[in-house]
This record gives structure tokens, sequence and C-alpha cells, in this order.
């Protein structure tokens, strides 16, 4: 045999070995790619079999049988690989097993709405291309698992209106992408981290309606420097800053100030005192500001007519004092809710009041105000709810009260009106 035979005999036999080894090698591939499907089938199938009551029989055609990518809220990619799992408002009762934390490929996880209980399986620490889970509205009860941090890729994480209780994981601000993180209403206690500042992404921040103490974290984390000057509130982009109805202490922090993206500011129903900041009115596009139910002392801040956006300004159950700007309805003529009820304010009702064409809701009751009330209000032509008792108006309002047809509630007690008003 010559040594050109030989050489095409050797490169024969290589390329038949590597040919075998490919054999092998896609042999094993497609092996474990069944198997990869049948770990997503078993751990929904563990799903059903926890979830106790399926009165709209959601889950029936999840049988073994059928592809699973044809069950019903089930989402596959083009490998057939499980990426979504949807039940939301499927009214189920049950728990939630350990096994979900199997299926690889889930993206979106939402359970959102029904009746299930027990406790968040740490297991969804191991969901690495989940971004979007949804468990709100149901009976979950203990603590937020620390081990979400390692859902990197997690944009949405909402957990409220459940029965969860414990702190709020510090470990959570590792999830650099996260834009919404909603844990309201729950029984959540503690202080807020100010790790969470990581987060530079997030756009809403909901931990309303729990039992968190405390003051804001005014520097929550070690801050870059921007032209040598501190910012204390790093997250910028945020829209919407919900913490009403806790234990917070302390003072409004000035820095929110800087939160310029700012649509929603929820403070109301805490321990908050001293001043109203007037930094809050760089908030140019804030359309629902509500600090009512706090200790807040001074006076309203003029610098507020700047955010001409707002609809929603409750300050009530306060301890404000002075007088209402004159021009608050000039320079906020969008105002459809005005609350400045149980306060020490002084001075009369503005009559710009009369520019804010939208508002259907007014309440000062509880103050010092006095004076006539301004004939401009006649032209408040949506107004439903009006309630100024308790404070020392005068004059006759049936003028008033003859040109807002849409009325459906009215306060004028303990004040010196004049005249009747008709039944």
């Amino acid at each position: 045999m010559t040594r050109l035979q030989e050489r095409v005999n050797c490169k024969g036999w290589f390329i038949f070995f590597l040919l075998c080894f490919c054999f092998v090698l896609s042999a094993f591939s497609f092996h474990d790619f069944l198997n990869q499907k049948q770990i997503d089938a078993q751990a929904l199938l563990q799903l059903k079999m926890s979830v106790k009551i399926d009165p709209t029989f959601s889950l029936s055609n999840w049988v073994a049988r059928n592809n699973v990518c044809n069950w019903t809220g089930i989402t596959c990619d083009y490998k057939d690989r499980v990426v979504s799992v949807v039940l939301k408002y499927k009214a189920l009762s049950g728990r939630i097993p350990p096994h979900m934390g199997n299926i690889s490929f889930l993206t979106t996880l939402d359970l959102s709405n029904n009746y299930l209980y027990g406790s968040i399986p740490h297991h969804f620490g191991k969901l690495e291309k989940l971004q979007y889970l949804n468990l709100q509205g149901n009976h979950l009860q203990g603590s937020i698992p620390p081990t979400l941090h390692a859902c990197t890729n997690l944009l949405q994480l909402s957990l409220k209106h459940n029965f969860l209780s414990g702190s709020i994981p510090v470990e959570l601000s590792s999830l650099h992408n996260l834009e919404r993180l909603m844990l309201g209403t729950n029984n959540l206690t503690g202080v807020i981290p100010q790790e969470l500042a990581n987060c530079s992404a997030l756009k809403t921040i909901h931990f309303g309606w729990n039992l968190l103490t405390e003051r804001i974290p005014s520097k929550l984390r070690a801050l870059r420097d921007l032209r040598h000057h501190r910012r204390d509130w790093p997250i910028t982009a945020t829209r919407k800053l919900e913490l009403g109805n806790n234990t917070l202490t302390g003072g409004i922090p000035k820095a929110l100030g800087n939160c310029s993206s700012l649509e929603i500011l929820n403070l109301y129903s805490n321990s908050f005192y001293g001043y109203i900041p007037a930094e809050l009115g760089s908030l140019r596009l804030v359309q629902i500001l509500q600090l009512d139910e706090n200790s807040l002392g001074g006076s309203i801040p003029s610098s507020l007519m700047n955010c001409t956006e707002l609809k929603y300004l409750s300050l009530g159950h306060n301890r404000l004092v002075g007088t209402i700007t004159e021009n608050i309805g000039y320079n906020l003529p969008k105002l459809e809710v005005i609350f400045l009820g149980q306060n020490n304010l002084n001075g009369s009702l503005p009559k710009s009041i009369g520019n804010c064409s939208a508002l259907y809701i007014l309440s000062t009751k509880d103050n010092n105000l006095s004076g006539v009330i301004p004939r401009e209000l006649e032209m408040l032509s949506l107004l439903q709810v009006l309630v100024l008792g308790s404070n020392h108006y005068k004059g006759d309002v049936l003028p008033l009260l003859l040109n807002c047809t849409q009325l459906r509630a009215l306060g004028l007690e303990v004040n010196r009106f004049e005249g009747s008003i008709p039944v």
C-alpha cells in the first residue's frame, strides 16, 4: 500500500470516528432535550396536584397525553420549552409546589388573584430567565424568599395583597434590572433597605399598607458624585413611590425632589413630621400627591404651584398653618381632588379654585377658614363632593348649590352661612 493510500485510509477513519462522535453527542443532546421537556411537564403536573380547588376547570386539559404547549395558560418557545405560565383570576386554591423552580426556561409566572396559600417556594431562585413574577392577590404567607436575588433578569416582582410577613430582603438589591417592585398590603415589618438604591431601574415602588417602621432612607447607598454634588435619592427614574399606611417616621426627605420622573408620591397615614419640603415643587410631572394623615406642620409650600400636572392633592389631617395659595387654581388647573381638611389653615377660599374645571372633590373641613364662598365656584360643573364644615365661612351659598348640578355630598355644618338650603 502506497503512502498516499495510507493517508487516504487514515483520513477516512478519522472522518468515520468524528461522525460517530457527533452522532453520540447529538443523541445525548436529544435525550437531554426530551428530559428537560419532561421536567417542565412534571413540574406543571405537580402544580395541578397541589391545587385543591379548580372551579373553572382551567387545569382539566393538563394531562400527560396532551402536548404541554397546548395546556391552558401555557406558552412555549420554538423548542417546545415552557416559557410562560399565566393562570390569573382562575379562583384556584392550593399551594405552589417547589417543583415550579425546575422550569428553567420560564420567563413569566402569573398566578395572581387566586386563593393560593402557603409560602413562596425558595426554589424560585433557580429561575434565572424569569422576568415577570406576579403572585399578588392571594393568601400567601411566610417571608419573601431571599433567593429571588438570583433571578437577575427580573423586571417585575409583584407580591402585594397577600399575608406575607418578615422584612424586605436586602438581597433584592441585586436585581439591577428590576422596574416594578410591589409589596404593598402585606404584614411586612422592619425598615426599607437602603441598599435598594442599587436597583437604579426602579420605576414603581409600592410598599404601602404594611408595618414598616423608621425613616425613609435619605442616603440609600454610597452615591456617585455628579459635579461634586451628592444625590441623596439615586432612583431618579422612579414614577410611582407608594409608602402609605405604614408607621414610617422622621421628616420627608428633601432629596425626593430629585425624582424628576415621579408621577405618584403616596406617603399618607404614617408618622412623618416637620415641614413639607419645598423641594417637592421640582416634581413637575407629579399627578398624585398624598401626604395626609401625618403630623406635618408649617405652611403649604408655594413651590408646589410648580407641579402643574397635579390632579390629586391630599394634605389633610396634619398640622398645617397659613393660607391656601391664592393662585392655586391658576397654577394647578388640572386639579380634580383637593383634600385640605383637619388642619389649622386660615384665610379665605381662593377664587382661583373656580378655574379647576375638572374638580369633583373639594374638602376644607375642620380648619379656621373664613369669608364668603367665592362665586367663581359656580363654574365647577363637575363638582360632586363639597365639604366645608367646621370653619368660619359666611354668606349665602344657595347660588353656588343651584349651579353645581352634579353635587352628591355636601357638608356645611358649623359655619356662619345665611339663607336656606332647598331639600
